[in-house]
């Protein structure tokens, strides 16, 4: 019978998504769910019609095992989530959702007042007893909550030898990653390492403060430390539980300077970036070419959104043939989509079961700039609703959320105002996001410090800011639960999106623990010859995400390693023969070709050497060795961040004493002729001209001279005076009213307005991050690694690697932010030490008052560290 059954089943739902009643009836449903959601007012079915759609959404969601069940348990989650919208207090749509999703796994979505008082009888009684069950055993170890969906079976990945998963945008996947983490350090005994490697920098301040929240509330007894840099680093034989929150490029220093440091569990999130043609895409492979070489190797989980084959992302390891993959396309929450042509002032809605528009008629259009699109619809959306609007680049965000934020009055919220002049004591008082917050809206982008990024992060999920203009950080995982997600463009910056950036941009539109559903609405520019246009949205929303291929296939064509192989023949290391598409092509061929060298050198065959040994065979590779090595001293660079061509120069200075690091202060003043000088000698040892010809090696070609240092030598030198951001912001907005080309020399745009002001704050911001701490930062930790071993020693006291790093040459300052504290939380516990600060043998202690003063940040700091780190607080 129960075979029968199950046949029974299987025949009743095969090909049920093509049934020509419910096709009929599903364009039914999503033109009444567009009515009730656009314009105010309930749009009703037919009687008959809603309880149809809800008999169909209730034998969809018992589809299992078959071809199509994952497409067929996303249609009635869709269905009841958008007949709930409809129907919001109809106690028959109300009985049936909570039905299907039980049938869906769906247990956080069922809330307490939505459960409904069935008559007593034994089927309810059994049902009742099979969903308390189940719910039992569905409970995520270590909490009271429960997976939802397929989350189970992901989990269960997490603990294999290697695996790579792939699961929707809303699925919540680091957020199993790290109740994961949490449950091995309270459940296991003796110590484990763990290390969470996200794509950017933005990442690791959103995680660490999830980690640290669930670690909080865990009963954890063992002891752990949570590092995101290499110098956070205190504990160098690891005798507690160390988890490591960074970025590829981090680890990869981390496990290089630390070869003794073993890893037991390795998760790499948002993994599709191994496919992006990006330099920094190369350190994942560096980072296995050291894991492989572990005689006991880590439990290793890739985890990526919407890959139809996680299993590309094994190849990285040498040992990828024997790992495991998942992909799972069952969603715990639905999306509808809907394209706003402004050139028309027409609207669609996408019918994604027939793979076609239907026109909604009712939508009136009065203007056609996305901005009067966007207020438009948010004007008629119901006012807890929270959005998100996606330009392509930073300077787009800012100006559109100022222009949205025109016609906004300030809402008079002490929390929102709290924010307003929390930015403005950080920043500065005039820049606009000061200003726009009190009205309920605000950018997010990269370059903002991390704290003013967090509290604009709280304060959106808290639904006081209802509306944030978000650049590439939201395809990047920064977990923003929205309602509605507007698309303003289809580049990733200045690439064009692909498909998984694609669907995992409007994968943001409903968030899991937020709501049922959420809404894409996809805006075409205005000017018809750009764009995006209705039929670039539509090829995406139609074509499925295509598989994925590691960076190192896609890029590494045959011409370009025949190319690649005749400059290395000739020991040209820079490569100038090989054609290529971009600055960012260009870095990438330079890292793998680096990888692939010292692979030649170390006798390795990682996956990189195998896709060269493809083109270049063994007398060649000889060749190609001797070539090297009779060039360079040196011989091949182990650091793929730099070629033979830099170490070379870089060595033969530092043996002549030619590049010593001069003293920051000199006859009490800073010594900025010093740091000119330095910085120019590093310009000719590493190459500028060459290898950072856009930026720091930027030549005016009537002196020769290089345009940019001078300037960046004034900003290096405030950032490591250790002066705060808001001071240092005033500062230079001084400066500039008499230097109009300060930061901008090639042309500036300087008028004295308050929109230039905020231009050249945007610009200092851009400058610290992506020169000061990023690639003067490098350069730096390279030359401070070449004088530590040439005269073989593990540190160096005058070190300007470190002042960059910490952003201060204040030795306090420097154990402060090494034990947890940001650079700006230091000043304030520096400027008061005499209270606070307790100055030991060998080093500080710190009182437990800090978690009752006056500055926030230090306060609510103060007490995160104090959790892990108690033995550096006096009581």
């Amino acid at each position: 019978m129960k075979d029968l059954n199950k046949t029974l089943g299987s025949r009743i739902l095969h090909n049920i998504e093509q049934d020509e009643y419910l096709n009929k009836l599903y364009q039914r449903l999503l033109i009444a769910y567009s009515f009730s959601l656009l314009s105010g007012k309930r749009s009703y079915l037919k009687q008959k019609e809603y309880m149809d759609l809800l008999r169909f959404a209730d034998l969809l969601s018992n589809s299992q095992n078959l071809k199509h069940s994952e497409l067929h348990r996303n249609l009635a989650h869709k269905i009841i989530a958008m007949l709930t919208v409809i129907y919001p207090n109809s106690h028959t749509v109300l009985f049936y959702k909570n039905q299907i999703l039980s049938n869906l796994n769906n247990y956080l979505q069922i809330h307490k007042d939505e459960v409904l008082s069935a008559k007593i009888s034994t089927n309810s009684l059994i049902n009742s007893l099979i969903n308390d069950y189940k719910k039992e055993e569905l409970k995520i170890p270590g909490t009271n909550k429960t997976f939802i969906g397929k989350q189970r079976e992901l989990y269960v990945q997490l603990d294999k030898g290697l695996s790579s998963v792939s699961a929707p945008t809303s699925m919540g996947k680091t957020f199993l990653m790290i109740q994961f983490i949490a449950s091995k350090i309270a459940n296991e005994q003796g110590t484990n390492n763990f290390a969470l490697v996200v794509p950017s920098r933005a990442l690791i301040t959103e995680i660490t403060d999830k980690l640290l929240n669930v670690l909080k509330n865990s009963s954890i007894k063992s002891p752990y430390v949570v590092v995101n840099s290499n110098e956070e680093i205190v504990d160098t034989e690891f005798m507690v539980n160390h988890i490591f929150v960074v970025t590829p490029e981090r680890l990869f220093y981390i496990l290089t300077d630390h070869p003794k440091l073993r890893l037991g569990y390795v998760f790499i999130d948002e993994s599709q970036k191994i496919s992006e043609v990006s330099s920094r895409s190369t350190f994942y492979y560096q980072l296995f070419d050291i894991i492989d070489n572990w005689q006991v190797h880590p439990k290793v989980t890739f985890a990526s959104p919407v890959v139809p084959n996680p299993q590309e992302y094994l190849k990285i390891s040498t040992d990828g043939k024997n790992g495991g993959y998942l992909a799972i396309h069952e969603s715990v929450v639905s999306q509808v989509q809907f394209i706003i042509d402004t050139y028309l002032s027409k609207a669609w809605i996408f019918n994604d079961l027939a793979n076609k528009l239907i026109a909604l008629d009712f939508v009136k259009l009065k203007s056609n700039t996305q901005i009067d699109v966007l207020e438009y619809f948010t004007n008629r959306f119901d006012k807890k609703m929270k959005n998100i609007v996606y330009p392509n680049a930073i300077q787009k965000a800012m100006s559109l959320s100022m222009r949205y934020a025109d016609d906004l009055e300030e809402i008079n919220d002490n929390e929102l105002e709290n924010l307003s002049e929390y930015i403005g004591n950080k920043l500065n008082p005039n820049y606009y996001l000061s200003s726009i917050v009190k009205k309920g809206t605000a950018f997010h982008i990269g370059r903002l410090p991390a704290k003013i990024r967090s509290r604009i992060e709280n304060e959106y999920k808290e639904g006081k800011i209802q509306t944030l203009f978000c650049t590439s950080t939201l395809m990047e995982g920064v977990n923003l639960p929205a309602d509605n997600v507007f698309v303003f463009d289809l580049k990733n910056g200045r690439r064009e999106m692909s498909g998984i950036d694609f669907k995992n941009l409007i994968g943001r539109a409903g968030r899991l623990d937020h709501s049922m559903i959420g809404n894409s609405f996809l805006v075409t520019n205005p000017n018809t010859s750009k764009k995006p246009q209705m039929d670039d949205y539509l090829r995406f929303l139609k074509e499925p995400v295509g598989n994925q291929e590691l960076s190192l296939n896609s890029v590494m064509t045959k011409n370009k390693l025949k190319q690649i192989s005749k400059d290395l023949q000739s020991g040209n290391i820079d490569l100038n023969h090989v054609k290529r598409k971009s600055n960012s092509e260009y870095a990438t061929l330079r890292k793998f070709t680096m990888i692939y060298l010292n692979d030649v050198d170390k006798g390795k065959k990682s996956v990189v050497w195998q896709k060269f040994s493809s083109a270049i065979n063994h007398n060649t590779e000889q060749k190609i060795t001797r070539a090297i090595k009779a060039k360079y001293n040196t011989g091949i660079e182990r650091d793929i961040n730099f070629s033979s061509d830099q170490s070379d120069k870089l060595k033969l200075e530092i043996q002549n004493d030619k590049l010593v690091y001069p003293e920051p202060i000199l006859n009490g003043k800073w010594n900025l002729a010093g740091a000119f000088d330095l910085l120019n000698k590093m310009a000719n040892i590493y190459n500028w001209k060459v290898y950072e010809k856009s930026d720091l090696g930027r030549i005016n070609k009537d002196t020769g001279n290089f345009i940019n240092l001078p300037d960046y030598t004034l900003l290096l030198m405030c950032w490591i005076s250790g002066e705060n951001l808001s001071d240092m912001i005033s500062d230079f907005l001084r400066f500039k009213s008499s230097n109009i080309k300060f930061l901008e020399r090639v042309h500036s745009n300087w008028n004295g307005s308050l929109a230039s002001k905020n231009a050249f704050i945007n610009l200092i911001l851009d400058k610290i991050n992506q020169v000061i701490n990023f690639k003067l930062k490098n350069y730096f930790m390279k030359t401070t690694r070449e004088i530590c071993k040439h005269n073989n020693l593990e540190t160096i006291d005058n070190d300007w690697y470190r002042y960059i790093e910490y952003g201060t040459i204040s030795e306090l300052r420097i154990w402060l932010q090494r034990h947890g504290y940001s650079r700006e939380s230091t000043k304030f516990i520096e400027d008061n030490q005499s209270r606070y600060v307790t100055k030991i043998s060998n080093g500080y202690l710190l009182s437990s008052e800090l978690e009752n003063v006056n500055d926030e940040d230090v306060a609510q700091e103060s007490k995160q560290i104090r959790l892990f780190r108690s033995d550096i607080f006096l009581d």
